[in-house]
C-alpha cells in the first residue's frame, strides 16, 4: 500500500480528521494508525456479535 493509499484508508475509518492531518505523519505512523482503526473495527464487530 503507498503512501496515498493509506490516507485514503484512514480518511475512510476517520471522517473526523482531514487529509491534512494525516499527510503530516511519517509512513510508519500512517501504518500504526491503520492497524489501530482496524483492530477497533474487529472489536466493535466482535462486540456486536456477542450481543446480537
Amino acid at each position: 500500500m503507498d503512501r496515498q493509499q493509506m490516507i485514503e484508508a484512514l480518511m475512510s475509518y476517520r471522517d473526523d480528521k482531514p487529509k491534512a492531518f494525516w499527510e503530516t505523519m511519517d509512513d510508519d505512523m500512517l501504518q500504526m494508525a491503520i492497524e489501530v482503526e482496524k483492530k477497533k473495527a474487529r472489536d466493535e464487530l466482535k462486540n456486536y456479535l456477542a450481543t446480537a
